[in-house]
């Protein structure tokens, strides 16, 4: 029995569960929830989520350790990065799964929690203000929300692929 392999498998698998279902019921649930809600329980809520829970956090090392674990699996099956194992199916099949992943990944730190961020940012400037937000706030929070919508379909397309490609390519 190998205990690293058995390692590395138990930390890729249940972490990528993790941050994919994480990232399937922020983007499908969560966020849509909190737009639903008027702005002092949006803020509320998202200060929860974000701030006290520290989701975004959460799903961060949770991404980087199935990442890290992905990288060490992917060096070992490929027998340090052999070319003819890369080149066959299995190898095409997890190579496009952890290219995906990948790039989800990096969606996260240079897309999704900036906007996330920046989207609390600006409620916290209008909540302090006690009003309204102007045209202005307002249509800079229209968009902030459609550019967090489109990233997340992005890294929920992504992280479908990555999930799908690897539970099949073994079997290529």
């Amino acid at each position: 029995m190998d205990v690293g392999l058995l390692l590395l498998r138990v930390v890729h698998i249940g972490a990528g569960v993790f941050w994919v279902g994480g990232a399937f019921t922020f983007f499908l649930f969560v966020a849509p929830s909190a737009g639903a809600l008027e702005p002092p329980a949006t803020k509320r809520f998202m200060d929860e989520v974000v701030n006290n829970r520290r989701f975004p956090t959460a799903i961060l090392i949770a991404s980087t350790l199935t990442i890290l674990a992905g990288a060490l699996l992917y060096w070992r099956d490929s027998a340090g990065l052999s070319a003819a194992w890369i080149t066959s199916p299995t190898g095409i099949g997890f190579t496009v799964g952890a290219v995906a992943a990948i790039v989800s990944w990096i969606l996260g730190p240079l897309a999704i929690r900036p906007t996330i961020t920046r989207l609390q940012e600006l409620g916290d400037q209008v909540m302090e203000a006690h009003r309204p937000p102007t045209a202005e706030e307002a249509g800079t929070l229209a968009a902030l929300n459609q550019r967090l919508r489109t990233v997340g379909i992005i890294n929920l397309v992504l992280l479908g692929i990555a999930v799908l490609s690897m539970a099949v390519a073994r079997y290529l």
